[in-house]
């Protein structure tokens, strides 16, 4: 008869044996699993390559004649899409002669540059304001439509107007101001409003707006007020990476007491 600590001993051998081999079948199950998870995304990878290889040849061309072909394919593309926007348009034109908004949005279509006609942009936009005398946006449209016709005097009045309808109107409001300041008609040009109305913007954004700090400096620099262009320009280079070269260069003109005379060059391109 076996003693009873050596069954005991032997029991608690068998016992840590068959641990041993539960936690090496465990091992053993979980890396079967991980070996088959791979080979799995191994094999819907290899059937996915000649499908995603085919997409990367055909996103684009592949010689001078085959993006040639390409090219004229999207430009009849877009050709015909902006053919379908229009005669959607001027259905709803004809279906509602008296929707002020209908001209407005036939009006923006004749705005964009990809099919740009100022002259039709500008009779659709007269359309809208004739229909609806207080729609601040036909307005602000019809504002840009006419300064790029040159006709900065009715631009100037369409930015007044949008701006009363619309007071808060940050964008009108910005533009009315380098119309002002950079008017090649010198009757629109007002120097006094232009600083009033980006005084207005800067006070809004609580600071935050240097672009349009900027701008203020080079107003106020060519009404002769340099104590505040540098003002104004020395807080636009605080905290403000972008264009600090720029900005330091006219900094330094505005204290030997001179205004920099590109910049009205520079901010009747926006026009």
């Amino acid at each position: 008869m076996i003693p009873f600590p050596v069954r005991v001993v032997g029991v608690m051998e068998k016992t840590h044996t068959v641990i041993r081999h539960a936690q090496r079948a465990r091992e053993n199950t979980f890396m079967l699993l991980r070996k088959k998870s791979l080979t799995v995304l191994l094999a819907v990878l290899m059937a996915l390559a000649p499908a995603v290889a085919l997409a990367i040849a055909n996103t684009g061309p592949r010689s001078e004649t085959e993006a040639r072909e390409y090219n004229k394919r999207q430009q009849e593309q877009r050709a015909n899409e902006a053919a379908a926007q229009l005669v959607f348009l001027t259905d709803a034109i004809t279906r509602d002669p008296e929707d002020p908004l209908a001209y407005y949005q036939r009006g923006r279509f004749y705005s964009e540059y990809a099919h740009r006609d100022e002259k039709l942009a500008l009779v659709d936009f007269d359309a809208a304001i004739r229909l609806k005398p207080d729609f601040a946006k036909a307005y602000s449209r019809r504002a840009a439509i006419r300064a790029a016709l040159k006709d900065y005097e009715g631009s100037a009045d369409d930015l007044i107007a949008a701006l009363k309808l619309d007071p808060k109107a940050s964008d009108i409001r910005s533009r009315l101001a380098t119309l002002c300041y950079a008017s090649p008609d010198e009757s629109v040009r007002d120097l006094i409003k232009a600083r009033q109305l980006l005084e207005e913007i800067v006070d809004d954004s609580d600071g935050a707006d240097r672009g349009h700090m900027s701008l203020l400096a080079g107003v106020c620099a060519e009404l002769g007020d340099f104590e505040n262009a540098v003002k104004w320009e020395t807080q636009r280079l605080t905290d403000a990476p972008a264009g600090v070269s720029a900005s330091r260069k006219n900094l330094e003109t505005y204290q030997r007491g001179e205004f920099v005379s590109e910049l009205r060059t520079q901010m009747s391109l926006r026009l």
